[in-house]
């Protein structure tokens, strides 16, 4: 007990004798005493930036779930997509002892606080230690992948500031770790092989790391010191402190007494300033606050983005911004994970790899970032922009996924295929033809009446003139050979079309002859349902009517040399309500014929055979000889009915014909 004592008075005599010893050389020297003051000895504890954006880098990395793959490491690979792992020989390791150790580094761990901190560690002291160990904290040698990994039940983190390199012959021989009872490890040297090791670049020292904290240090130090600047200013009432001056020398008892009642003016923050009573002719004068303090305080924002800076840290992350635009937030939020936060999984992911292979030798680890909310979105921009590549230009599935990363199979049976929309398709048009105007020859003629018609002549001409473009439609084989595919394509629909109505005619006929009703009216009538059959037509031919309709404007402007046609959505919608009719029409007359053939043969007492021919015929009559003159008639009123949107959208007020 009494050797306890002794060597407790000793520790303090030497520690109280060291620091009056220090203060004493600084007075001698006429420097200022240090009294504590606003010393910045931990930033992480001390500084709100500082703990701010290291723990907006460790929470978002934390939560990144770690992967685990089996097989040939890719030089690039996209991590997201689950079904890559076959098309690339990747296979994700979900279970065993691995996954378990991953889950729960160390008892006193979780997986959370283990990324954390590894983390922490890297951004204030620029690198990390860990070391795999035993359940009774015996430390395992990383050097025999695929064995030593029945070995490893944890992983320790261990504190830079207590391991030491040791070096020889220009070799990293070993670490010497220097723990103690809160340590997670006994202090003992350890082999380069057991620790697990990790660090930001030094270009100043080749063994031993560089942390962001060394450069934000003094941003630091200034910001902790305007805080403390703020924190006594609060303290004492938004009050700098007051002078008290007098003529008269005061004794020590005058001090005393007006020192007290200052103080009993200021008893603490929060309470109104009492009234004060001096003698001897004391006057008391007040600092104010000058301008230079508050730039002082002022300053704190750009040490924060100052801080923010050095640690890659936007300060929209740590809730502070500057811009009510949104769209900035999220930008700045996707640069911090792909610019800062990626960097770091990079870094961690080859510092824990030797851990997975001495699991297995074809083990590696990898951070699978693109599963956050802002990748999947930045992924899907990502998809909207390959599929305008890959539908409007033609451009193959493989190479548009190689291209923007989309993560899909190299394998799929459509990938070198090249898919374009039928609007899109060769034009060939006439240049418009420059129109010279024919001069009038000179009239001599004095007759009244022949000069009011010359008079008039010129009138239509200034007329002519002031009016805007006139367009000239040419009679020319081209146009008909452009519009050719489109009345290709919608003859084979109305085919198509006519060949499906004629099953389900025959297959109500059929119902109805074996009902026996077939000599009634109404079974007539019940064969065709000329609604459905209207609104099945308009369905087969709404898309193509529209894009003759969008190829007419194109046409029209690509003549005129206007540029690029867009049609309106009000202009299609009004064309197709104008055509519904002629549309109905076509059904129309399909049932006349119909009826017709029926009537006829239920007259005669024909078979369902024998009627069914008839239905048959009228259908083929329908497809080889109406389905081609609709095709052309729709197409052509489509495609002129486009142009003349164009001219009215061009300001074309006139136009003239020219004869073949």
């Amino acid at each position: 007990m009494k050797l306890t004592e002794t060597i407790r008075g000793k520790i303090v005599s030497a520690l109280l004798g060291k620091s009056f010893a220090s203060s004493a050389a600084a007075w001698s020297r006429g420097d200022d005493v240090s009294g504590g003051g606003a010393i910045l000895t931990s930033a992480y504890q001390q500084s709100t930036w500082v703990y701010s954006c290291i723990g907006a880098i460790a929470k978002q990395l934390a939560q990144i779930p770690l992967r685990v793959s089996k097989g040939d490491r890719m030089a690039y690979k996209s991590r997201s997509h689950k079904w890559r792992k076959r098309s690339t020989g990747e296979d994700l390791v979900e279970t065993g002892p691995l996954i378990e150790l991953l889950n729960r580094p160390h008892p006193q761990l979780t997986r959370f606080d283990f990324w954390y901190l590894c983390v922490a560690w890297l951004m204030l002291r620029g690198e990390l230690f860990a070391v795999p160990t035993t359940e009774s904290n015996e430390v395992v040698a990383l050097d025999m992948p695929g064995k030593a990994g029945r070995s490893i039940k944890r992983l320790a983190i261990l504190s830079p500031d207590n391991i030491r390199e040791i070096v020889s012959a220009n070799m990293l021989t070993g670490w010497q770790y220097s723990g103690n009872v809160r340590t997670p490890l006994a202090a003992q040297p350890l082999l380069p092989s057991e620790v697990i090791y990790s660090k930001l670049p030094n270009p100043f020292d080749f063994w031993r790391g560089l942390a962001p904290l060394t450069v934000a240090r003094l941003a630091a130090e200034t910001d902790y010191a305007s805080a403390q600047f703020m924190k006594g200013l609060m303290t004492n009432n938004a009050d700098t402190g007051v002078i008290v001056t007098t003529d008269q020398q005061p004794s020590a008892e005058q001090r005393d007494s007006i020192l007290s009642a200052l103080k009993e003016r200021k008893r603490k923050a929060g309470t109104a300033d009492r009234p004060l009573f001096l003698w001897g002719g004391s006057k008391v004068e007040k600092p104010s606050i000058t301008s230079a303090d508050m730039q002082f305080l002022e300053n704190r924002k750009f040490n924060r983005q100052e801080i923010c800076a050095i640690y890659q840290t936007p300060q929209e992350v740590l809730g502070f911004t500057e811009d009510a635009n949104r769209s900035v937030s999220d930008s700045a939020r996707l640069n911090f994970i792909e610019n800062t936060v990626a960097g770091i999984c990079e870094l961690l992911e080859a510092s824990i790899e030797p851990v997975a292979r001495a699991y297995d030798r074809n083990y590696y680890v990898w951070f699978d970032v693109d599963c956050l909310p802002i990748m999947q979105r930045a992924r899907q921009t990502r998809f909207t922009t390959a599929s305008a590549a890959m539908t409007t230009m033609g451009v193959p599935l493989n190479v548009v996924n190689g291209l923007f990363d989309l993560g899909l199979p190299d394998d799929l049976p459509h990938g070198e295929k090249v898919f374009l929309p039928f609007s899109l398709q060769e034009f060939n048009g006439t240049q418009r033809e420059e129109t010279k105007p024919t001069e009038e020859p000179a009239e001599t003629e004095t007759d009244p009446v022949s000069q009011a018609l010359k008079f008039l002549k010129g009138v239509g001409k200034k007329a002519e003139r002031q009016l805007g473009p006139t367009h000239q439609c040419a009679a020319n084989p081209a146009w008909e050979e452009s519009i050719a595919a489109s009345v290709k394509l919608k003859e084979g629909k109305l085919g198509s079309f006519f060949r499906q109505q004629k099953e389900r005619v025959l297959a109500k006929l059929e119902a109805e002859l074996n009902n026996k009703a077939t000599k009634e009216q109404r079974a007539i009538e019940e064969l065709f349902n000329l609604s459905l059959e209207n609104a099945k037509l308009l369905e087969k031919l709404r898309t193509a009517l529209l894009l003759d309709l969008e190829f007419g404007g194109a046409q029209l402007y690509q003549e005129i040399g206007a540029g690029d046609f867009a049609l309106k959505p009000k202009d299609a919608i009004a064309f197709l309500e104008k055509r519904n009719p002629a549309i109905k029409g076509i059904n129309d007359t399909t049932w006349t014929s119909l009826k017709e053939e029926l009537q006829a043969g239920l007259s005669e007492g024909e078979s369902f055979e024998q009627i069914a021919a008839r239905v048959k015929t009228v259908y083929q009559d329908a497809t080889e000889s109406r389905a081609n003159t609709i095709a052309l008639t729709e197409t052509t009123v489509a495609t002129n009915s486009g142009r003349q949107i164009g001219m009215k959208s061009a300001n074309v007020e006139r136009k003239g014909w020219k004869t073949a």
